[in-house]
């Protein structure tokens, strides 16, 4: 049985060893890459899940559902678009974004999108401060997703590639401001130039290629 931990503030959360609790769809999947004994620390009444128009840019609380996020009016219709790859309804009701990209899944359609429109994330580090960073310096620095920062008009064109609604994604691309694709089996990569592929039960290397090939000729950047 796996311990809860039940915290006060933010400082008492990053502090603390174990795996921080908030959706929980991650931790509660098969064949899941987490830690099965690790404590598990309830942050979810620590976080806000409001989304709010600011200015040029929309900003979301990290508890933010799947769900209520397609149900807002200011996300604009990229990240709805992402969000929609999740097909099951009731985890779109558990899932939060924070959680989301916290998982840094390889078969990710979220960060893709987040990255490629320029989105910012509030994150608070081991030692109790708050950094503004990219998805891609949040891959190398880690803490815990306070808020995320998107665009509210940008252009975003998605892609992405499985055996049915319900698969695994082969390889997840999306292109904007930057690029960032997902591959199962070999990571979250941020340029073309540094993409690696495996053989997989999800696909060869070569397919692998061929698709993120694929993806960024149709994007027009090459």
């Amino acid at each position: 049985m796996r311990e809860l931990v039940r915290v006060d503030s933010l400082m008492d959360a990053v502090g603390r060893d174990g795996l921080f609790l908030s959706g929980g769809t991650e931790i509660l999947r098969l064949n899941t890459g987490v830690d099965k004994n690790s404590p598990l620390i309830d942050i979810l009444p620590l976080l806000s899940d409001e989304i709010r128009k600011e200015g040029d840019s929309v900003l979301i609380g990290a508890s933010a559902t799947f769900a209520l996020l397609l149900s807002s009016p200011v996300v604009p219709d990229y990240l709805k678009e992402a969000l929609c790859y999740m097909p099951s309804p009731q985890l779109r009701n558990q899932a939060t974004i924070g959680g989301n990209i916290a998982s840094w899944r390889d078969d990710s359609f979220l960060i893709p999108t987040l990255s490629a429109s320029g989105a910012e994330l509030t994150v608070v580090s081991s030692d109790g401060e708050k950094e503004r960073m990219s998805i891609k310096d949040y891959g190398l620095k880690r803490g815990l997703i306070l808020s995320v920062s998107i665009p509210a008009s940008a252009e975003v064109r998605n892609f992405r590639e499985s055996l049915t609604s319900h698969s695994h994604a082969v390889v997840t691309a999306s292109f904007g401001e930057g690029e960032c694709y997902a591959v199962k089996g070999s990571g979250i990569f941020f340029s073309y130039d540094e993409l690696k592929f495996n053989d997989d039960m999800f696909g060869s290397a070569s397919y692998k290629s061929y698709l993120a090939t694929l993806y960024r000729k149709e994007s027009g950047r090459v």
